[in-house]
């Protein structure tokens, strides 16, 4: 693919969801993407590709980079791209390509692109962080005995201004809690990212979900994972507050595979099992892998 193709596909992929593919309820840091090294901000398309990412951290570098500041990328995150434009000249004529008075190729400006990473997806990198803005923040107790009656759960932390589970490690992260707009966004963001944890292979052991979001593996784990989230959320008796969210968020995958019509019915039947994971209601048969057919 060319660096058109792979702008254009990211263009489409963002625009085809409908809504924004990650969840994003929380404060963030409000500036435009710049370069952590340069302090300079990305401008054009770039900004845009940038902000659609998802992190709280206005602030991105080259690999190259980070690593001359000890810096360490997480395992299996995922880069970005940024363009530039070139020049350059063939060393011999070409089909439709300009040509001087003289027949010589002139010099043509070219795409180029170059792979960043946000400073979240980093180790041992020294950034400013995002000001969190300070909300009040009420626990709601049903939620709350939710989520620490989970048997054998991941690692939870408050620490990056994201939402994610990282499988390798077993680790939730949310951003805190007084970062989002409502406690019902709060227990909703961290039931999706808890039910993901289910499927790890201590406990559903579900497939592996794939890692790029135009694959349909990825689009079935996320509605597993929101439909699940949902299901605790109403068991938490929050659900009128975040269920219109859900049902947006889900369309926007189901829309991706509309083709697939085993599709609700198998994501409805992993989601119920992993919300009944984390509810303390663990399968007779725990040890066994999901399948496709499940």
């Amino acid at each position: 693919m060319n660096v058109y193709d792979i702008v254009t596909e990211r263009m489409v992929e963002l625009l085809n969801q409908g809504v924004v593919p990650w969840r994003k309820p929380w404060a963030s840091d409000g500036r435009p993407p710049m370069n952590l090294v340069s302090g300079k901000a990305y401008t054009g398309v770039n900004s845009w590709l940038l902000n659609c990412a998802g992190y709280g951290s206005p602030y991105w570098l080259t690999l190259s980079q980070a690593n001359e500041r000890g810096a360490t990328l997480r395992e299996g995150e995922r880069y970005s791209i940024a363009v530039f434009t070139k020049q350059w000249t063939p060393k011999e004529p070409r089909a439709s390509a300009p040509v001087d008075k003289d027949g010589k190729p002139k010099a043509l400006r070219v795409l180029r692109y170059y792979r960043v990473y946000n400073a979240e997806q980093f180790t041992g990198l020294d950034y400013p962080r995002p000001q969190a803005r300070a909300l009040d923040f009420n626990p709601i107790d049903a939620a709350e005995k939710i989520v620490s009656g989970m048997p054998a759960p991941p690692t939870l932390q408050h620490i990056e201004a994201r939402a994610y589970y990282q499988r390798s490690t077993d680790l939730v992260n949310i951003p805190p809690r007084e970062s989002f707009e409502a406690e019902p966004d709060y227990y909703s963001t961290l039931f999706h990212e808890l039910v993901h944890a289910t499927g790890h292979e201590t406990r559903l052991a579900r497939a592996q979900e794939a890692t790029s979001k135009m694959d349909g593996a990825y689009a079935r784990e996320e509605l597993i994972a929101e439909l699940g989230g949902a299901y605790l959320c109403n068991h938490a008796q929050i659900a009128h507050r975040t269920l219109a969210n859900s049902a947006a968020y889900c369309a926007s995958w189901i829309a991706r595979l509309k083709g697939d019509s085993k599709l609700i019915v198998q994501a409805a039947s992993r989601a119920s099992k992993a919300a009944n994971w984390i509810l303390g209601e663990l399968p007779d048969d725990k040890g066994h892998t999901e399948t496709e057919n499940d």
